[in-house]
Order: C-alpha cells, then structure tokens, then sequence
C-alpha cells in the first residue's frame, strides 16, 4: 500500500514539473512530437500469407485463442475465437485429434513470441501468427466450410496500417506545448507593458492636477 501511495505521489509530481514549469513543458512538448513521429513511422503495408495446406493440431486454448501447430513445426497459427464469420462454436475445431484445413491466411506483420504451458504440462515456445481465414476440408481435400474475420473480408488482399493520424495528433499536442511554453511569456510581457504605458499618462495627469 506504501509503495502504491509513493508511486502515485511521484507520478503527481512528475506531472506538475511538465505541466507548471518551463523546462517540463519544453520536455514534455519534445516527447510528444518524437513519440507521434516514431508511431507513424511505424505505418506498413499489411500483406497476408498462406500457410501450407494439411492437418494442424490444436495445442491449446489460451487467452481467447486456438493455437494451430503442425506437426514437427515451431511456428504456431493464433486463431481468436472472436470476429470470425461465421461464428467460431466449441466444436468448430477438433480437439482430439488432427483438422485437415485446404487453406489457412494469417498476417504477416503479426509475428509474436509464443511460450505457453499446454494441457498435458509441458512447455512450448515459438513464433506465433494471427490467423484472418481458414477453410477446412473433407476426406477428398474438397473445401468443406471457410472462416473470414472481419480485418480479412473488408481488405482481403492486404491494406495500408496508415498510423500517422494517431501520430499527427501527438505532434500537434507537442507543437502546442512548445508554441505555448515560449509564446505565453511574451503574451504575459505585452499585456503587462500596456498597462505600464496605460497607467503612466494616468500618474501624469495626477502631478498636474496637484
């Protein structure tokens, strides 16, 4: 509870500095437009990949997802049980044994580290994809029934992750920060002078009048 309580009040703090002071707001402001401009650089063309027709086994299901492995394979193919049509159901997959699939597309930019405990205890690692469409097939390897997530159906052959909005909007807060921090003194500076320069023929008239 203590370091709670410490955390929050040197997270305070710190937002006072870059809030309520000079130094803080020129940091701040600079932070902001270096992290806007690093998130759009980050835009990429997001292309999918089909993934070798065959029979995929399901190690697991964690955190809302199947995993799909081949045998003898360390590359494990991420289906969410969410935003497929038609709806992913409890026995869409086999679980007990292998799911013959005549397709299978995932994202080729979705690589993620994989290491998770599986059913029977033991541990598997390796490169995990997410999967956007997969069709499973009969015993004659005809297409029996396709799965398309929505990301798949609206841009099924790839599309532009375009992240320089989200990125514009933290440059333009930088920009503010910055144009603020060093504009407001001079705002401050001018009103003052003009009242200064207001109050002057005021006194003035006073000594003449006594």
């Amino acid at each position: 509870m203590r370091s709670i309580i410490r955390l929050s009040y040197a997270f305070a703090r710190l937002l006072i500095f870059l809030l309520a002071t000079h130094v803080g707001r020129i940091i701040a402001g600079s932070a902001l437009i270096v992290a806007g401009a690093i998130f759009g650089l980050t835009s990429h063309m997001v292309v999918y990949q089909q993934a070798p027709q065959g029979s995929y086994q399901v190690v697991t299901l964690y955190d809302g997802a199947y995993y799909l492995q081949q045998n003898g394979s360390s590359t494990y193919y991420l289906v969410n049980i969410e935003g497929f049509t038609p709806s992913i159901q409890d026995g869409t997959f086999n679980l007990d044994s292998s799911n013959y699939l005549s397709s299978l597309a995932y994202k080729s930019d979705s690589a993620t580290n994989v290491s998770i405990t599986l059913d029977d205890g033991s541990h598997a690692s390796g490169t995990g994809y997410t999967v956007v469409q997969f069709t499973f097939a009969g015993t004659g390897g005809q297409a029996t029934q396709a799965f398309t997530a929505t990301e798949y159906s609206q841009h099924p052959h790839g599309y532009y992750d375009n992240r320089w909005q989200v990125g514009a909007v933290f440059i333009g807060l930088g920009i503010f920060f910055l144009l603020f921090t060093f504009l407001a003194p001079l705002i401050a500076d001018s009103i003052t002078g003009k009242r200064e320069r207001k109050q002057k023929p005021d006194e003035f008239l006073g000594v003449i009048k006594r």
